[in-house]
């Protein structure tokens, strides 16, 4: 209940109109410093209310509106992302709560009115992100961080937060985006979510992830693609998706055969039921990620990967 109280009070600071006019400063663009997301991510409190200048990811959807780097840590890094002045992410969160694409005054946080450059590149950026119900893009961003309250759990384990979904990050509002790398390149996975079952159709309410592969094991194997080993990862989806089930599950891989369920450009999704089990089945999504063709030799040489994997009704 106190988390939640916490995440509350904290979101209201992003509310226009909630703070008093006095004593608030008004950002201007001035110098940026240029850091890694990686630096930020490791130790917000050095970098609160600092004015920084990162190139990352940007990712937006349901529950969703974050900046993060490929093999830094986690995908969402904890770092949730805004605009400042009157443009708003609009994005859809905890708790009861319904944005708008704009608010009726410049964004102020923590006493700190801060501005946007509503340019080219923003407008790019904020059309890429709302695209098929969210997407992942990669741009040069200058932005102010608010790193929250720090939260210690027990084993010693730190946690920044207090902004965006049930106050799980520090905030990160971009007044400049300075470039965007555009979405053109076919048959990438774009989206800034995953595939999951779904209850109801499943028939049970039960699944769990089993599997998925980590950001230095598919990077690794790009470099193996690019270098005209297992080529075969990159035009065949169906083999990568059976032969992880096959390790994962001890089994011989042409022993089973996948079901494809779902189709998008840059993902698939299969399942695999067991003979004599009839509950128990397995999902496995399989895509060409976006972040990965920013490491590949020819982008349009992405490697499929394991985005995911479940085990449904066991």
């Amino acid at each position: 209940m106190k988390k939640s109280i916490l995440a509350l009070l904290l979101f209201c600071g992003l509310c226009a109109g909630q703070s008093s006019d006095r004593g608030t400063r008004i950002d201007t663009l001035g110098v940026f410093e240029k850091i890694s997301l990686c630096q930020l991510q490791e130790d917000p409190a050095a970098f609160n209310h600092k004015k920084v200048e990162v190139s990352a990811f940007v990712s937006h959807g349901f529950e969703n509106s974050s900046i993060f780097e490929s093999g830094c840590g986690e995908m969402y890094s904890g770092i949730w992302m805004e605009y400042g002045g009157t443009a708003s992410t609009a994005t859809v969160y905890c708790c009861g709560f319904t944005p708008k694409k704009t608010r009726p005054s410049v964004l102020t946080v923590e006493r700190v009115r801060l501005p946007l450059v509503e340019n080219e590149n923003f407008n790019l950026l904020n059309t890429l992100l709302r695209k098929d119900h969210g997407r992942t893009a990669r741009a040069t961003l200058r932005g102010t961080l608010f790193s929250g309250k720090q939260t210690t759990y027990p084993g010693g384990r730190t946690f920044w937060g207090g902004y965006g979904h049930m106050g799980c990050c520090s905030l990160f509002v971009i007044p400049e985006v300075v470039s965007v790398l555009p979405h053109d390149i076919e048959g990438l996975d774009y989206a800034s979510s995953l595939d999951q079952p779904d209850p109801e159709k499943e028939g049970c309410g039960n699944y769990r992830i089993i599997d998925r592969e980590d950001w230095k094991t598919v990077l690794g194997r790009q470099r193996q693609v690019d270098n005209g080993t297992d080529t075969w990862r990159s035009d065949s989806p169906e083999r990568v998706a059976s032969e992880a089930l096959s390790k994962l599950l001890l089994m011989d891989e042409n022993a089973r055969k996948l079901e494809e369920t779902r189709k998008t450009p840059g993902r698939i999704i299969y399942y695999w039921r067991p003979t004599g089990r009839k509950s128990v089945r397995y999902m496995i999504v399989v895509n060409r990620p976006y972040e990965l063709s920013l490491q590949a030799k020819d982008p349009a040489n992405t490697i499929w990967t394991i985005a995911q994997m479940y085990s449904v009704c066991e």
